[in-house]
């Protein structure tokens, strides 16, 4: 993909493409002709060598047209005078050529083009066979089309060219020289900060330079610019740095300017310096003034005066703020423990800056940081942490870590949102903001979530590497915004464009020098009439995981003694969102949803993604049985200890690390090992205690609410409404439960077997008893089928159920059409050639021993426009057998089959009688491969130009509608339902298990601007090892994912997300032995522990109350129409309590209780609302 087109100076042309580093052939269209070219400009930096990259590195770089190799002799990328690693040296790089006889004849044009990346871009001195002349190098992007992926805030592209007079080339050999140039750092700087002086940036990136001819002489234009940039005048008041530019001035031999500015006048003899041609820049020192100021120009050439007449607005007087800040990879750069010391390390070192600088600030990336500092550090070093941060001095965010929004419940943003709550309640410390780190794309939920908890602002700080789109820069340019959650609720937000800005605007070494031209080229973006705020945020001083060693301590201090504005300050994110909030009511208002962008690591393990998804739906069940039975015996208390730490795994499975940095390149060693086996073991440690609380709520029942006459199965219902559930039960072979009907699931093997019951309405937050009793007779065998010669007899072309007509392969077991009997509608689109519940596999973009990285990288592992787009091989899989079996509750189709790296595969298709749901069940072996792969599940729906809608932990999301500029519209994560619809029909779909899915195709790396839905087709895209870092490099075991999906006439977001949570929340069981005669409590078969009356758009969740609730209730309006609830107390009486809470629990009024304990709760669209049931008294001391 090539470049923006919208540059600079928009007299460059693309030249075409071509043999780089040769003369071109003789051009018969003359005066126009391309005579050598450096690279393809459409291939970037990477056609290029890694030259320069040491202080060992040659001052000179020699290319020589015809000879030299670009990808050898050209360097990719060219230093400047702030670049540390280079020595801070003015770098050249020499082009030789020869001549033919006429190339001294008219005027030529060298062109060149590449991009800045980190730190300001150095300008270029020219020599053309002895011939001086200045290149000014301005980068700049109005999109972010020409590279999504680039990190750095005045990072962007150029393309400008230096038009040669005639004469100056000529016959013979020519030599032209590129040399480097901008201010040095003051040496001062240097011998105070040798530490630093390693460091990078301030360079320009090549993507090509060339030499043609020009028709004609270049018609040179004067600019007045003001900077944002004031000194203390000595005199007294204010001197605004101006900067007058002349650009492709064709001779500048003996030329003189005078420039007035509101009546002060500067006389410049020689402006040029004695450079000959090119462009000119001369920096003024203007004493200040107000409103518009006249401005003339008289510019003196040989070749006749230049002028420039127009008024003159001074530049703005920002204050910034310098927000000191290291990035949390939990994990990533070094072992989980090792990094977590690292930032425990960085608040002592914080605490020790403070002590010496009062006006010094640092902000800590999440909370999770002070729990591990407070845990490992003396009692006075956390009472001076705690200090800190109630002081202002230490900024912590609300949110525990770097969360992956896409993927994290509601309830676990709540959860991460718990400690803070707790240093707020016990030692003051405010919930001033909350942030997200490195994750590029959030949850439309956020803004909503976080009100719902009481913090006041949020700063997302993306990297946008593997992330964005042409239009990710709109957020960022508009920001600070007012987000408006899916419920209403509006937050004042900051969209950073990265978390390291400091030094990727002024370079690794933070000289005044850098810092005053990044901050130039920076807040010029911001220098518009539609931008309210003069406080802006510079947000990062270190990379991920760094160590703050002195923290850019002196950098503030060193800025404010050279310039009076920008004033520079040291600020806490939330000081710097503090400094907007005024404005919050006049900001732009942002609706809508950021896409899943790093959400597709989830594809890199896929076998533990299935496991946190289902802690995910089984946690919340589990508080709600132990709150419940806790509260109605005093007896039992709560091991909230425990619960805590089941959150804890899940807070980890949605953050946002992976494993090592070298993940890919070093796949096996064992620090990367080491990483993946920590978080896994605490994903599963989570899960094991989830299972642990459930079977000691499970246990407790009896006690609670007393035991039945005979040996029976308690099932419990966690949802608020009555359930049907499905239970797998393992029992004897002569038992079973009552007369309920079974299905077997397995084959028996000592004595024993599993079962699947379904058991009938099951009360909302209620429980059924049914006795195990003897079994009354054999089952009659399945009807099965093992020989392929019988399949065609068995396994019908056509199977009729109540609700389907199902076409079939009888050879395969694929199902090809699936026509609804009600709706008179063919669901499947036989368009696709993709069966349902289809297993594909993915190859392409990149080779076992490649991996996707450097000579084979390609779109698939970054959105890089210099990078092809991959080429994908789509895999259907191979079926061996197939059968089909007769049960209790209708039919179930098995296949079993084979993919590439999967060699076992089972597929069932489940038909119900009495519901139109279908159940599909895949299960695969997967084998290690280290060459870049993909797995889908196919579900090609037939639903022609669809309106798509998933669900967040708030709301419905129509990728189409609600995405906001620069979102993933590529892939999705859905968290428990979509739906696809036209005007006749909607398939609703759910998958418990993998949470990402693409919609009409697989991934094919296009990172499109907008979501356009082709078809219907669903994929679950289960798998993919596509990342360059942060991920498994491959994966390997048995994975076994639940799909479900019904269809409708119409669209119904009620139904839709009460299916999707139905499917994915579990029963809860357990064995239960009869009661001692002398027990005088027997329960009900039947019962509810929590009475709530609630409408089909209504649900609710109980949890244990952390702090003085006996029952945590959320209530949430799922279909965007508000409504009216009703929930019971389950002690009423004169001492029950009830009060609407902040998500974490925090008392904000007390709601009447009736006296048989009714509360009546109104919500608004798509509101959630906390209720404390219980005592709850105000703030703890």
């Amino acid at each position: 993909m090539p470049q923006s087109t919208e540059r600079t100076n928009d007299t460059v042309a693309d030249h075409p493409e071509g043999s780089t580093g040769s003369p071109a052939e003789p051009d018969s269209a003359g005066a126009g002709g391309l005579l050598w070219s450096i690279g393809d400009p459409a291939r970037g930096e990477a056609q290029f060598s890694q030259l320069w990259e040491s202080l060992d590195s040659p001052d000179e770089i020699r290319f020589v047209i015809g000879e030299s190799d670009p990808g050898r002799d050209w360097p990719r990328f060219h230093p400047g005078p702030y670049n540390g690693a280079a020595g801070f040296r003015e770098l050249t790089a020499t082009v030789e050529f020869e001549g033919a006889q006429d190339l001294g004849d008219g005027w030529h044009s060298l062109e060149l083009k590449g991009f800045a990346h980190v730190g300001p871009c150095p300008d270029l001195l020219v020599e053309v066979n002895g011939h001086r002349a200045f290149v000014a190098v301005r980068p700049s992007r109005s999109t972010r089309g020409y590279f999504p992926g680039i990190t750095g805030p005045i990072a962007g592209p150029f393309a400008t060219e230096l038009a040669i007079p005639p004469g100056t080339l000529r016959p013979g050999r020519n030599v032209i020289s590129l040399t480097s140039t901008s201010e040095r750092p003051d040496p001062v700087e240097l011998a105070a900060n040798r530490h630093y002086v390693n460091g990078g940036g301030g360079e320009l990136h090549w993507a090509g330079v060339a030499l043609r001819r020009r028709p004609s002489a270049p018609e040179a234009a004067i600019t007045v610019v003001p900077l944002p940039l004031y000194l203390e005048d000595p005199a007294g008041g204010l001197k605004e740095l101006v900067d007058l530019m002349v650009v492709g001035a064709p001779d500048l031999r003996s030329a003189t300017a005078t420039v007035t500015v509101g009546g002060h006048r500067f006389e410049l003899p020689d402006p040029a310096d004695g450079r000959e041609f090119g462009d000119l820049v001369v920096r003024l020192e203007v004493p200040e003034w107000e409103g518009e100021a006249p401005v003339e120009v008289m510019l003196d050439l040989p070749g006749g005066p230049l002028t420039y007449d127009n008024p003159l607005r001074p530049a703005r007087k920002w204050t910034v703020h310098v927000v000191p800040h290291v990035h949390l990879d939990v994990g990533y750069t070094d072992y989980q423990a090792s990094v977590l010391e690292v930032h425990s390390s960085n608040i002592d070192g914080a605490l020790d800056i403070v002590k010496d600088n009062p006006d010094y600030a640092f902000s800590a990336d999440g909370s999770l940081v002070a729990q591990e500092f407070l845990r490992t550090r003396s009692a006075g070093q956390g009472e001076d942490l705690i200090r800190a941060m109630r002081d202002g001095q230490v900024g912590i965010s609300a949110w525990w870590a770097q969360l992956l929004t896409g993927l994290a419940s509601l309830e676990e943003l709540y959860r991460g949102l718990y400690l803070a709550a707790r240093l707020d309640r016990e030692h003051g410390v405010p919930l001033r903001y909350a942030n997200l780190t490195d994750v590029p794309s959030y949850s439309w939920a956020v803004p909503s979530v976080l009100a719902a908890a009481g913090v006041e602002a949020f700063m997302g700080i993306p990297n946008h590497a593997r992330a964005g789109n042409e239009e990710s820069d709109i957020v960022h340019l508009q920001s600070p915004m007012r987000w408006e959650g899916p419920d209403g609720a509006a937050m004042v937000t900051f969209f950073a464009d990265h978390y390291l800005q400091l030094r990727l605007l002024a370079g690794e070494f933070l000289s005044v020098a850098g810092i005053s031209d990044g901050l130039c080229r920076f807040l010029d973006r911001y220098e518009r009439d539609d931008y309210l705020p003069h406080d802006v945020p510079v947000v990062g001083t270190h990379s991920d995981n760094n160590e703050i060693s002195d923290g850019y301590a002196d950098v503030v201090t060193r800025w404010n003694e050279r310039f009076a504005w920008p004033r520079l300050r040291f600020s806490t994110i939330g000081d710097y969102l503090e400094s907007v909030q005024p404005l919050a009511d006049r900001l732009p208002a942002l609706h809508g949803d950021g896409g899943s962008y790093w959400e597709d690591g989830a594809g890199a393990h896929a076998q533990i993604i299935t496991s946190f998804r289902r802690t995910q739906a089984l946690l919340p069940a589990v508080e709600a049985l132990t709150a419940l039975v806790t509260g109605q015996d005093g007896r039992f208390a709560a091991d909230t200890a425990a619960l805590d730490r089941a959150w804890e795994g899940q807070l980890l499975g949605s953050e946002h690390t992976w494993a090592s940095s070298h993940a890919t390149q070093r796949p096996h060693s064992a620090k990367n090992a080491d990483q993946i086996a920590w978080k896994v073991a605490r994903i599963e440690q989570g899960r094991w205690l989830a299972l642990d609380e459930g079977r000691r709520a499970l246990s407790h029942f009896g006690a609670a609410f007393g035991l039945p006459d005979s040996r029976s199965l308690l099932v419990f219902n966690a949802a608020s409404w009555s359930r049907d559930l499905e239970v797998d039960v393992d029992l004897p072979v002569a038992e079973t439960l009552g007369s309920l009907g079974f299905e077997e699931l397995d084959e028996p093997r000592d004595g024993q077997q599993t079962r699947r019951y379904r058991v009938q309405d099951v009360p909302a937050f209620g429980y059924r008893l049914l006795p195990i009793v003897p079994l009354p007779e054999p089952v009659p065998d399945p009807v099965s089928v093992s020989d392929a010669a019988a399949w065609d007899e068995q396994v019908p072309e056509v199977l009729v159920t109540p609700h389907y007509e199902v076409a079939i392969e009888p050879l395969t077991g694929r199902v090809t059409g699936l026509r609804h009997r009600g709706l008179d509608r063919e669901l499947l689109d036989p368009g696709t050639g993709w069966g349902l519940g289809e297993l594909l596999y993915v190859a392409g973009g990149g080779t076992e021993q490649g991996r996707g990285m450097n000579a084979e990288s390609t779109q698939l592992t970054m959105n890089d426009p210099y990078f092809p787009a991959p080429e994908l091989t789509v895999i259907p899989s191979e079926t061996r057998k197939a059968s089909l079996r007769r049960t209790q509750h209708g039919w179930t189709l098995v296949t079993e089959g084979s993919a590439p790296s999967i060699p076992g595969l089972r597929t069932e298709i489940r038909f119900h009688e009495d519901t139109d749901r279908v159940d599909v069940t895949v299960t695969f072996d997967k084998e290690p491969v280290l060459a870049k792969e993909s797995v889908y599940v196919a579900f090609p729906f037939a639903v022609a130009d669809p309106v798509v809608h998933y669900d967040r932990q708030q709301g419905w999301v129509d990728p189409a509608r609600d995405h906001y500029p620069g979102a993933c519209n590529e892939w999705f994560t859905t968290q428990n339902a979509v739906t696809v619809t036209d005007p006749d029909l909607t398939v609703t779909w759910t998958s418990a298990d993998a949470p990402l899915f693409t919609v009409g195709d697989i991934v094919r790396a296009t990172w499109p601007r907008t979501f356009t839905a082709g078809n219907g087709t669903l994929c679950s895209w289960v798998m993919n090892n596509y990342w360059r870092t942060n991920t498994p490099a491959s994966q390997s075991g048995r994975v076994e994912l639940h799909y479900s999906f019904r269809a409708d006439r119409n669209l119904d977001l009620a139904a839709a997300g009460r299916f999707g949570r139905d499917r994915r929340l579990p029963a809860l069981t357990t064995e239960v032995q009869q009661g001692y005669p002398r027990e005088p409590n027997r329960p009900p078969d039947t019962g509810q522990l929590f009475r709530t009356e609630l409408p089909d758009h209504l649900v609710a969740t109980a949890y244990v109350g952390r702090w003085e609730a006996d029952l945590l209730v959320r209530v949430q309006e799922v279909a965007g129409r508000g409504g009216t609830g009703t929930l019971w107390h389950p002690n009423p009486g004169p001492a029950a309590t009830a009060h609407r809470c902040t998500a974490v629990e925090q008392p904000v009024e007390q709601l009447p209780v009736d006296t048989d304990g009714k509360i009546t709760l109104d919500l608004g669209p798509h509101e959630v609302v906390t209720i404390a049931l219980g005592h709850v008294p105000g703030r703890q001391s």
